[in-house]
């Protein structure tokens, strides 16, 4: 996983490439040191301005493994308002005091260069970027793969054969969809063909000899999925269904009067965090100053003499037994309704 200063030196280089691969097209020759020279200080100017416009506009903040449609339209409006600004400090105050030749075409050039180079950095982030707590399952032991069909060309459908191609540890491997929409049958989807329409599974999975369905129509009527279920089982094909996001998110309001007890939150303040913070860093975990002044703070409140600091609850109520002098044959009365804690402390004194 790269960092955002080597994102950002690849951007910078990147960037020269790009200024460089437009003089190429504008002048139609590959040797062009000299009007390099020449434009220096555009090349400057983009250096400089294209990364503070990204940084401005979220573009390094994003994690481009994950980046969807709307992060690339994001980098080409980026890349866009970057050309602005160029084409304005350009033509105001470049061109012509300090550069004496410069191809205005030059700018269009440019811009188009920068979306092919940073976009295509970004676009190979995407397909190869991998975390350090990512598995190398080339080097693990997978189980064998099963052929898998996946009925449902939709979103659910093209979600499914990603999650599979990304998790070879699932033991499927996509093979084909299966489909009712005319628009898809006969074409591909990420390199898997479509197949229907949905009253041939039986056919298709005889065809392309799949060893596990995968159903991923969550709109689906159930009667639907019945059906497809019903031709697996009468083929002995193991099938599994794609829940819809509403069955996995529950929406139903959960009112605090449900809850028979009513339950509290702990009012912990960073005051608090930082004395547990304090007492770690001591590396005296049991006894210790903090301890002592415990001692004193809850014989100060309890109006004793002394008072003592133990590991629990548990230990706690105990050590009252002892010191009410509780024994065998004693009768002790507790609440019914409390931790396990209240009826251990007395038993431990039988």
């Amino acid at each position: 996983m790269l960092r955002n200063w080597q994102i950002i030196l690849i951007d910078v280089i990147l960037i020269v490439l790009s200024v460089i691969f437009g003089l190429i097209l504008r002048l139609d020759i590959i040797y062009v040191g000299y009007f390099i020279r020449q434009i220096w200080p555009f090349i400057l100017a983009a250096v400089i301005i294209r990364p503070v416009v990204f940084f401005l506009t979220g573009i390094y903040n994003r994690i481009w493994r994950y980046a969807t449609t709307r992060d690339l339209l994001n980098l080409a409006l980026s890349i866009l308002i970057g050309s602005f600004i160029l084409a304005f400090i350009t033509f105001i105050w470049l061109y012509p005091n300090h550069m004496i030749t410069f191809p205005r075409s030059l700018l269009g050039i440019e811009a188009v260069t920068s979306l092919v180079f940073l976009g295509g950095f970004r676009a190979a982030l995407r397909m190869f970027e991998r975390f350090p707590g990512d598995i190398k399952w080339n080097l693990s032991e997978l189980p064998p793969t099963k052929r898998t069909l996946i009925v449902g060309a939709g979103s659910a459908g093209t979600q499914m054969r990603d999650e599979l191609n990304k998790n070879p540890q699932i033991g499927l491997k996509p093979i084909a969809f299966l489909d009712d929409d005319p628009n898809k049958i006969g074409r591909r989807i990420g390199g898997l063909p479509v197949m229907g329409p949905l009253i041939s599974l039986a056919d298709v999975l005889t065809k392309y000899k799949i060893e596990e369905v995968v159903i991923a129509i969550p709109s689906a009527p159930a009667q639907t999925i019945q059906n497809f279920k019903k031709i697996c089982q009468d083929l002995e094909i193991p099938y599994s269904t794609m829940p819809s996001l509403t069955s996995v998110l529950d929406y139903s309001p959960v009112s605090l009067s449900t809850y028979k007890v009513p339950m509290a939150m702990p009012d912990i303040t960073a005051e608090e965090i930082q004395a547990v913070v304090r007492v770690m860093q001591s590396r005296n975990l049991s006894i210790g100053s903090q301890t002592s002044i415990l001692e004193d703070l809850a014989a100060g409140v309890a109006n004793a003499q002394y008072g003592i600091a133990v590991t629990n609850g548990t230990s706690a109520l105990h050590l009252c037994m002892v010191a009410a002098g509780v024994g065998s044959g004693d009768e002790v009365i507790t609440s019914p309704y409390s931790f396990v804690a209240s009826a251990n402390c007395i038993l431990f004194q039988q």
